[in-house]
């Protein structure tokens, strides 16, 4: 058949609309408080690239490399968390706008985080890792196993955030053990 006679056809395989997604998914899209807390990350993201323009030694690209990791998983954490709640729901909802400004704090300090920042950084990401911690408690209700799975990971939340303030105090090669 020449390509000109095959317009209009379609294989049924092919054509999948929204529609079909949201079937097979939970029928919920992604609502815009979700999209204003994706794009407080994605401005985390880009200060990260500010931070390195600022230093592009190999002591930048790894002070980068650490900033950058902090706030993927925290944005891979929240990304999870926003699937497994409603973040539309009364409480949901406030935990998660109180989670977006502690972010926004930190993305605004992250340039400076291993300079002057560092304790505002320090202080914004604890926020950001308990409001976590919450909303996998909420999560988690009727669910003794993602309960459970709460109390592994709080220890190294405590830990991570004891070292990201206890950073704050020193400066070079201390703070970036």
């Amino acid at each position: 058949m020449p390509p000109d006679q095959n317009v209009g056809i379609s294989s049924p395989a092919v054509e999948l609309s929204a529609a079909d997604d949201v079937a097979a998914g939970d029928g919920r899209g992604v609502t815009p408080l979700e999209l204003f807390f994706d794009l407080v990350f994605v401005f985390a993201f880009t200060q990260v690239t500010t931070l390195l323009t600022h230093d592009s030694t190999w002591g930048g690209v790894l002070r980068a490399a650490l900033l950058l990791s902090v706030l993927w998983w925290a944005w891979s954490a929240y990304a999870w968390l926003t699937n497994a709640l409603d973040p539309e729901e009364g409480g949901v909802r406030l935990a998660v706008l109180s989670a977006i400004g502690a972010m926004l704090i930190a993305s605004l300090a992250a340039p400076r985080a291993f300079g002057r920042d560092a304790m505002t950084f320090a202080v914004a990401y604890a926020v950001v890792r308990a409001l976590h911690l919450v909303l996998f408690t909420i999560a988690g209700r009727g669910n003794p196993e993602l309960l459970r799975a709460v109390l592994r990971i709080t220890p190294s939340a405590v830990i991570s955030v004891a070292l990201l303030v206890s950073a704050a105090f020193v400066h070079d090669a201390a703070q970036l053990a």
